[in-house]
């Protein structure tokens, strides 16, 4: 931003006052923060390559999403916007999923020998079906015994939710330092490499996201319960945004002494916010050494 002699923050405030509070405003604003801290120069050559590196983690839809974010930045502080060199192929496309089978193998591989950002990260993947923006977002405050808060990018929202205690233990593992997008799409490349397996193009971690849901439908989970587990806004009913705000997002409570006491999973309920999934989860069992789908057990 050195052309505008904005600062970040102030280039980041003047973006949020265009955006006017809208519904997404918060994930556009992660979005335009994350191209000022790892994008580059604004030029058509650095923009270019930071949509290259995206597009080695996200599908071109949501890479053209990223640019908008950044689009809308340079309009804000009266900026040009450079564009990119890159076609952005915005048809449907074949998607490649994380099977079950692939998925288990991941999951045992990285419990014996992963090192602890990168076990973390796939408790994250697999459990919640975090994307790879959500990975970078999270921090080790986001861990509160048992619950656990998922920053959503792009137009989904975030919750807390229940955290198994297999799945808190892999969390605490980890420092948690902050990270940039790099860093997390070489550990995918890492993970893979450990447990034996090539790296195809076009997978990532959004692949493990695509196995999660396939494999909740065809364990029977209600499409409801999964888009609300999933942190999709599409289709809320206005039932769960009452849920949503007075329930997934309250984080203490005045007990009968006046303090505030932690909501966890039996006083908040989170647990049970999710039953539906929780129950047939098909891939809490790999973690909590039950087995689970594909698992061959």
């Amino acid at each position: 931003m050195a052309a505008s002699r904005l600062t970040r923050q102030e280039a980041l405030d003047r973006y949020a006052r265009a955006l006017g509070g809208s519904p997404s405003s918060r994930q556009r604003i992660a979005a335009a923060q994350r191209w000022l801290i790892d994008g580059g120069p604004l030029t058509r050559e650095g923009l270019t390559a930071w949509a290259e590196r995206l597009l080695g983690e996200y599908k071109p839809t949501t890479v053209a999403w990223y640019l908008g974010c950044v689009m809308g930045l340079c309009k804000a502080c009266r900026l040009t916007y450079p564009g990119v060199s890159v076609r952005l192929d915005l048809t449907p496309a074949n998607v490649v999923t994380a099977g079950p089978q692939f998925v288990s193998r991941l999951v045992r591989s990285a419990i014996a020998s992963a090192p602890p950002r990168q076990l973390g990260w796939l408790a994250l993947s697999t459990i919640y079906g975090c994307r790879a923006g959500e990975l970078v977002a999270w921090r080790r405050e986001y861990l509160a015994g048992d619950r656990v808060w998922i920053q959503a990018e792009k137009d989904s929202r975030s919750r807390w939710y229940w955290c198994p205690p297999a799945v808190a233990r892999a969390l605490g593992r980890a420092l948690w330092q902050p990270v940039d997008d790099t860093v997390v799409y070489d550990g995918w490349g890492e993970l893979l490499a450990a447990a034996g397996q090539a790296r195809h193009r076009g997978t990532a971690w959004h692949s493990i996201r695509h196995g999660l849901v396939r494999a909740m439908e065809d364990a029977g989970i209600p499409d409801a319960a999964a888009r609300r587990f999933l942190r999709w806004r599409s289709g809320e009913d206005p039932r769960d945004r009452i849920r949503r705000l007075y329930v997934e997002q309250v984080t203490g409570e005045l007990g009968e002494d006046g303090r505030v006491q932690a909501v966890g999973a039996e006083v908040g309920g989170l647990k049970d916010i999710d039953q539906e999934v929780w129950a047939k989860h098909p891939y809490l069992g790999l973690w909590t050494g039950q087995g689970g789908v594909g698992d061959g057990r």
